[in-house]
């Protein structure tokens, strides 16, 4: 993922398909015993820290096409997205062993800007 913005509507329980990209190519995510894994970390202007692992018992993140890096994030609630607490700040971490992982982005955060609604 290079550092994008996503703009959604308050309150939507939709999926968000986000492309984990390196310096342009797709970060290959095809899994070996288990890894990599991924986890979604957001963080709202209230300084709110939401997490989300592919590895949950029920997953709101997942790995839905590995070789292309892309995973899809699905709020598990109405209440994740709100207006008052927008915008969010996202990376995510992607687990290539128990103890190696990098962020991407690696510099910066995407944003995910939530419209109100009426």
């Amino acid at each position: 993922m290079a550092v994008t913005k996503i703009t959604i509507r308050e309150h939507t329980t939709s999926s968000i398909e986000i492309q984990l990209l390196s310096d342009n190519v797709a970060i290959d995510l095809t899994q070996l015993d288990g890894y990599p894994y991924v986890r979604l970390d957001m963080l709202d202007s209230l300084n709110k820290t939401y997490r989300y692992s592919s590895t949950d018992d029920t997953p709101s993140v997942v790995i839905t096409n590995p070789s292309q890096g892309i995973i899809t994030f699905t709020p598990p609630d109405e209440d994740v997205f709100q207006f008052q607490r927008s915008p969010y700040k996202i990376y995510v971490w992607v687990f290539e062993t128990s103890t190696k992982k990098y962020s991407v982005p690696e510099k910066g955060n995407s944003e995910i800007l939530v419209e109100k609604e009426y």
